[in-house]
Formats: structure tokens, C-alpha cells, sequence
């Protein structure tokens, strides 16, 4: 039998042209690979700048990243002046006093022992300013001689740097690193200064960086444990050495200027908790956060040891003039000190930003019912309010404000064996967004407990229109929905867009310059849940109503082996440049390397498909016509399937390269289908026996669909004998008369004998000619 299928292209009249289904979504122009290195490239971190240059306005992408071989890495930056279409070299920042590389150089530290120097990750800071370039660049190394600015070079030998036994087997053989800046006010972004700022007296590690907006305050913090880094309490994947489990006598260690001037930041290190006894049981200081806000400076760590306590840690709280710090200061407790609390975020906003809201702080935690490490945890919320009626001198920074506002359990999952954490929180006014990742049960979502895990994290978002209190905020929305356990979330992104940025030279904002605060970008990054916990996809999606609707989440490349994502938008949110990690050879974390893509949003398609049904009789054919039409963005690699029910079977269809049969399935593929076009699919189809059949069909592309509720349909048949409908005799005419209704036929007189067998072959060749011929045309009819 002949196949046979068409495609109809849009014709006006013709085609669906509505588009007010259609919808958005984030898709990835042209990937670069920005590192390109043998060795792994280590979190990376990627800054927007935009500033004078004399008669030019320059806009600039720099990233920071770590890259080498694993123990001997090194510290770099690249910037583009093209919109991320092309880098520069690489600028080599971890360098020592002769300009070479710090990291694989042999050092010899207080104990007589040679070892070999690393560079940790960094971290990057520069204000939105547009009078010039302010970037300040942070890491931790073991390279830590006393003073490389003098000029010292190659291996050395140091009498104060301390060495630790992190793996536990009574042989020290980690140097203790100690904390460096690089910073630069070149607009070119070639030049750069480079500082060692403490002396690996203790183990440093931890370094946050910070400033105004305005780039008049830059601040640093990390923390120092005398007796070196020690492994993690097995929290997340693997042993880990975040800092998180420290001995006592730990400290917050703090620093600042008024321009990028290291020699000032250096001249300036202050400890600024009092945690002066070392030793087993004392209290000690870890993972502390700092946000400047005007000249006010905010900082919080988790602290071991606290007051009222027994094992579980406590959030310190300090606000201070950034320039003249808290010094050897207990702090402000304020979380529960019954449970066990860490991992301390928090979100300032100045008055400008506030409007008419009093809010000012939002303070996040993980607290845990039980104090033993790694145990269920939930989002905690603490606000800081500005009430001067209330509390004379109130600027919504100050512990006693914080402290004057109740805490609010966001989750509620732990006391039941869930766990909440990775949390993260935008601030706009008196709207605030919260996003978290969540699982119902810890335990079976941890592949070291159970051999199969039986559920995962998701992410989850619920907002608040009222200053973030209690009672405002909206019932959590599961953004991720991944149904699977053998796949978790991990890694979540929520990013507002940036302020408004002013052309110098025009006194107005460029195209796209002009902040939408309504836009938020949020991402998140996929993992195998089992031990090794190998990286899947990064996915990204936006939100245009500040949480109230989110586009569908994209994949940000067709790969695999993703992971830690940064989120960097343009003020309108119309586009944000992406950066993740992304390995090379899959399955190979050593081999990842950073990865940009610009990502911008377009329409989805938005497919209808509908199908006709129809009576005919059995045992015959009946050919059941798929139309799909678009009324949504262009739609690509749109494939349409279906199903046949027993008793029935396709036996025609389309062209041979377009469409398949395989037993009671058809499946047409179509490359493209235009927005406003449409596409039929016929499928000529047969039924042996009497009855009522269903056919099933559906449409897909590769993008999501704007409108899914419309993508499936179903034809109902009819398959029924027809019955032999005998007229009775009619009287004849006159004898010898010709009837004025017989048609040109003429009758036998009434006294001939009648004989039936004319008739019996009469009714038998109505049903092997006129009938069928009938039942085709009625087919014919039905199917137009």
C-alpha cells in the first residue's frame, strides 16, 4: 500500500498564528572554553566591571581561577573587553618576589622539614563603580615567607610557618598557608599588585573579601587555628578540610583599607575574636561571612564552645565602622544555644535599596534539633529591622536588632530525619526571596548510609512580599523536581540583578544598563547520588515577577560532568554570562576546566495536536489524520508518536525517511516546524473485528513546551458491520405501463411469478460492490 504523510507550511487562513500561549526560557549562545589547561582548573569566579578609561567607557568580564597540577596549583585572571567572545592570557597572581610562580616551589618551614607549596582557591571583589577598575583578589597558599615583597624568591626557609598533621598518622606534613591579596586599579587589567599579608604562625584559610559600592571600603576576613587545618566532620561528600571542625583557640582574623593598597591591608590585620585559649574544649571560630553596607561592616562565623552550651556551635554576630573593627571581641550569640547552628549567610541592603521598608539584615543558618555533627538541619531566618521608636540608635545592623526579632523555622524537616541546606537569599526592598535545597529524609538520601538511595535533595524557593515576617511567606515551590533518587541537587544559585550602571559619558544608561529588579536568575547543579557523587548538568532558569513564575530550567550545555556555577546578569536580566566547571574527559575531575556562555532567553514552542475519529466498517481501513500545530517559537527535532490498541494495526504512513512503524507504535520525526506552521501525519490503520478503539497521539521537540496540556491526544473509532437494508416490493403498474419512478427500468406484469433468487443475487451484489463502495466514500467524507 502506498504511504503517505505532508507537511503543510504556514499559509495565512490556514495556520494557528496565535502566539498568547508562548513562553520563555534561557538558552546558551556560543560556549568558550576559557581555561584550557591540562591540569584541573579549580572554582573559578567571575566579576562584572564597567569604568572610565580617559575618553572611553570600558566594560570588562575578569575571572579568577586556581589551575595546575593537584598540590602545586597557582592563582590566575583573565578578563575579556569583548563581551566573553575573547580572553587575554593568562595574569599569573600567586608569583613571589622575582615574578615566578609560588605554586610547586620547595619551601622548608619551622620544623626543618622541605615540602612543596599550594595555592587554594580565590575569591574576588570589585564595587560597580565606573570611575576606574577596583579589584582585590584573595587566596590562602603555603608559600609563606615573610616578606616576598623584599624580594624573596625561590625556596626558602622559615622559622615561624607551622606544619599540621591533617591526615591523623603523627607525621606533620601540611605546611600551615597563610592569606595573600593581589589587587589592581589598571584599566588595562594588566597590572597587579601582590601581598602576603599574615606569616603561617597559624593555619589560615577561610578568606572572604568585601567593599562598598561605591569603592571607597575594602574589608577581608578568614579564620586562623593554631594547631592547623584538621578534616571535616564528614557533613557533605568525603572527609573534606573546610575549615568547619577547628581546635580550640581558632579565631576570625579581620583587615581593611580605604583604597587597594596592600601594604595598608596588611599593616591593618586585627583579630577580632577573643578566642585566647588554645586547647581541647576551648571555644574556636570558623567560616566566618562579611558584608560592607555604607561604611557599616557585618560579620558572623559559627563558634564552638559557646556560652550555655555543651557540643554544638552558636552564630556570633558583629557590626562595627568598617575602618575601626571589633578587636578581640566576644560578639553577639544569635542563635539557639541548646542546638547546633552553622553555616552563617546573611544579605545587607542600604536605605537607598530599602525605600520604605525597615528591613536591613537578613540573617540564614542550618540548625540542627541534635547537637552531634552532620545531623538533619533547617533553614533558620533572623531579620535585622531599623526601628528608632522602638530602639533609640536602630539601624537595622546592630545586634540588639537582630536580636529583637524572633527566629523563624523556614523548613521544619529535621525533627522528622529531613535535611535543609546550601541556602541562599535575595533582598528588594520588602521583598525577600529564599531559596534552599531540601530532602524529606537524610538518611535515605545519603549513599554512605543506605547501598540505594531511596530519595534526593530538590530545590526549593518561597518568597515574601512583607519584610520577611512571620506568616508572609508563600508555601515552598519545588523548582527542581527531580523524581529520580538516583540523581540530587546540589549546588544552588539565586542572583538578583545588578544595579544600574550610568555611561560616563552620556550621563544615561547604555541598552540593557538599567536595572529590572524584578528579575531573578536562579541555577542549580545535578550530582549521582553515590559515594563519589560524579557531576552531572548545571541548569538555569529566571524568574521575571520575583518568584511568582519561573521559566522552565535549561541545561547550560549538551554535557556532562558539571558542576559549581556562577551567575553574573545584565541590570535589565535580559541576559547573564554563565560560568561553570566542566570536565574534559567525562568522569575525570582533574580534567575540568571554567566554561562561559551567555545565556538570553527565547520563545518556547507551544504544540497542539489534535486527531480525527471516525465510524467505519469492520474489517475495512480508515486513515486517522495527526495534525500539529505550533503557535509557540520555533520548534526543532519535533518528533510525533503513537499508539494502536489491540486489534487494530497501522499499515500506512508517511515517507520511509520521515516515519516508522514498529508493531502497534508509529513515529514521525519533522527537523522544524516554524511558529504559526503545522504538520499532518496520516496513518492509514485496519480493524479485523467490531468494536470501539482508541488511538493515542503526541508531539514533542527538543525544548520544553510553553503550554504541555495540549501535547497528547486521542482519536475514537468505530469499527461496525452495516447492516443489508431490503426495501419491501413496490405495486406495480398497470399492466404494460412504464412507471414515471422506475428510473428507466421496467417491470414485468403483474401476472409473471416472482422469483426470489433474483433477489438473494441482487442483495449479494450490493454487498460485494455497492457497499464497500459506499463505506469508502463515507470514510472519505468523515476524514475531510
Amino acid at each position: 500500500m502506498a504511504m503517505h504523510a505532508r507537511v503543510l507550511a504556514a499559509v495565512t487562513g490556514l495556520c494557528v498564528t496565535a502566539v498568547g500561549f508562548a513562553a520563555t526560557a534561557l538558552k546558551p549562545l556560543a560556549i568558550v572554553n576559557v581555561s584550557q589547561t591540562p591540569g584541573p582548573t579549580e572554582k573559578a569566579k567571575v566579576v562584572r566591571l564597567a569604568y572610565r578609561d580617559g575618553s572611553a567607557f570600558r566594560k570588562a568580564w575578569l575571572y579568577t581561577y586556581a589551575d595546575g597540577p593537584v598540590g602545586r596549583q597557582n592563582v590566575y585572571a583573565r578578563y575579556s573587553f569583548d563581551e566573553a567572545v575573547t580572553w587575554s592570557t593568562p595574569v599569573l597572581l600567586s608569583r613571589d618576589g622575582a615574578g615566578a610562580s609560588t605554586g610547586g616551589q620547595s619551601l622548608t618551614a619551622m620544623n626543618g622539614v622541605s615540602y612543596v607549596a599550594d595555592n587554594d582557591k580565590p575569591s574576588v571583589f570589585a564595587p560597580p563603580v565606573t570611575s576606574g577598575p577596583r579589584v582585590v583578589i584573595t587566596w590562602n597558599s603555603a608559600y609563606c615567607p615573610e616578606d616576598p615583597a623584599a624580594g624573596t624568591s625561590g625556596g626558602y626557609a622559615s622559622s615561624l610557618q607551622g606544619v599540621g598533621d591533617f591526615d591523623g598518622d603523627g607525621t606533620p606534613e601540611r605546611p600551615y598557608h597563610c592569606v595573600w591579596v593581589a589587587t589592581t586599579s589598571d584599566p588595562a587589567l594588566v597590572t597587579w599588585n601582590v601581598h602576603q599579608l599574615t606569616n603561617g604562625v597559624r593555619d589560615a584559610i577561610g578568606e572572604v573579601v568585601s567593599g562598598s559600592a561605591t569603592g571607597t571600603a575594602f574589608a577581608l576576613a578568614w579564620q586562623e587555628d593554631p594547631q592547623g587545618l584538621r578534616p571535616g566532620e564528614a557533613e557533605g561528600r568525603g572527609d573534606g578540610g573546610s575549615g568547619a571542625n577547628v581546635s580550640g583557640g581558632t579565631n576570625i582574623w579581620y583587615t581593611r583599607a580605604a583604597s587597594l593598597d596592600g601594604a595598608a591591608l596588611r599593616a591593618n590585620v586585627v583579630q577580632l575574636s577573643d578566642n585566647n585559649t588554645a586547647g581541647t574544649g576551648q571555644p574556636g571560630a570558623s567560616r566566618p561571612n562579611l558584608q560592607i553596607s555604607g561604611n557599616t561592616a557585618v560579620l558572623a562565623y559559627e563558634e564552638t564552645s559557646c556560652p550555655g552550651s555543651t557540643a554544638g556551635k552558636c552564630v556570633v554576630y558583629h557590626s562595627f565602622a568598617y575602618s575601626t573593627p571589633d578587636t578581640n571581641a566576644a560578639g553577639t550569640i544569635v542563635s539557639d544555644v541548646t542546638k547546633n547552628s552553622r553555616r552563617v549567610r546573611f544579605v545587607l541592603q542600604g536605605a537607598s535599596g530599602a525605600g520604605t521598608s525597615p528591613l536591613r539584615t537578613v540573617m540564614l543558618w542550618r540548625e540542627s534539633p541534635s547537637l552531634a555533627p552532620a545531623a538533619p538541619a533547617d533553614i533558620i531566618v533572623r531579620r535585622g529591622l531599623a526601628d528608632p521608636a522602638a530602639r533609640p540608635g536602630s539601624t537595622g545592623y546592630l545586634p540588639s536588632d537582630i536580636l529583637a526579632d524572633a527566629p523563624q523555622n523556614m523548613t521544619q524537616v529535621a525533627a522528622s530525619g529531613g535535611n535543609a541546606n546550601a541556602h541562599r537569599a535575595v533582598v528588594r526592598g520588602s521583598f525577600v526571596g529564599l531559596a534552599y535545597d531540601l530532602t524529606p529524609d537524610m538518611a535515605g538520601a545519603d549513599p554512605a548510609q543506605v547501598a540505594t538511595p531511596t530519595t534526593n535533595y530538590n530545590l526549593h524557593f518561597t518568597r515574601s512580599t512583607a519584610d520577611g515576617s512571620a506568616g508572609s511567606w508563600s508555601a515552598p515551590t519545588n523548582l527542581s523536581r527531580l523524581e529520580s533518587p538516583l540523581s540530587t541537587v546540589v549546588e544552588p544559585r539565586l542572583v538578583p540583578t545588578p544595579a544600574t550602571v550610568v555611561n560616563p559619558l552620556t550621563g544615561r544608561p547604555d541598552d540593557g544598563d538599567t536595572q529590572d529588579p524584578n528579575v531573578l536568575y536562579v541555577a542549580y547543579a545535578t550530582e549521582a547520588s553515590t559515594l563519589e557523587g560524579a557531576s552531572g548538568k548545571v541548569y538555569v532558569s529566571r524568574t521575571t515577577d520575583q518568584g511568582v513564575s519561573f521559566e522552565p530550567f535549561m541545561p547550560v550545555s549538551s554535557g556532562s560532568g558539571e558542576s559549581e556555577s556562577q551567575i553574573r546578569p545584565s541590570p535589565d536580566g535580559n541576559s547573564a554570562l554563565m560560568l561553570w566547571m566542566a570536565e574534559q574527559s567525562a568522569g575525570v575531575p582533574d580534567s575540568k576546566d571554567a566554561m562561559f556562555a551567555v545565556v538570553s532567553p527565547f520563545t518556547l514552542p507551544d504544540l497542539r495536536v489534535t486527531a480525527t475519529g471516525g465510524d467505519f466498517p469492520a474489517g475495512s481501513q480508515y486513515t486517522v489524520t495527526v495534525d500539529v500545530s505550533n503557535r509557540g517559537g520555533v520548534a526543532h527535532n519535533v518528533v510525533v508518536t503513537g499508539s494502536v490498541p489491540a486489534g487494530m494495526a497501522p499499515i500506512g504512513i508517511g515517507e520511509p525517511g520521515a516515519c516508522i512503524v514498529t508493531a502497534a507504535t508509529f513515529r514521525c520525526r519533522f527537523a522544524e516546524l516554524a511558529s504559526g506552521a503545522q504538520a499532518t501525519v496520516s496513518v492509514t490503520l485496519a480493524a479485523a473485528a467490531e468494536g470501539s478503539y482508541v488511538v493515542t497521539a503526541g508531539a514533542s521537540s527538543e525544548d520544553p513546551d510553553a503550554d504541555a496540556s495540549d501535547n497528547v491526544t486521542i482519536a475514537s473509532l468505530q469499527a461496525s458491520t452495516v447492516p443489508i437494508v431490503v426495501e419491501p416490493p413496490v405495486s406495480p403498474p398497470p399492466t404494460g405501463e412504464v412507471s414515471d419512478s422506475g428510473g428507466g427500468c421496467t417491470f414485468a406484469r403483474s401476472d409473471v411469478p416472482f422469483d426470489p433468487v433474483l433477489l438473494s443475487m441482487a442483495g449479494l451484489a450490493l454487498l460485494m460492490i455497492g457497499l464497500p463502495g459506499r463505506a469508502r466514500r463515507r470514510s472519505e467524507i468523515i476524514r475531510r
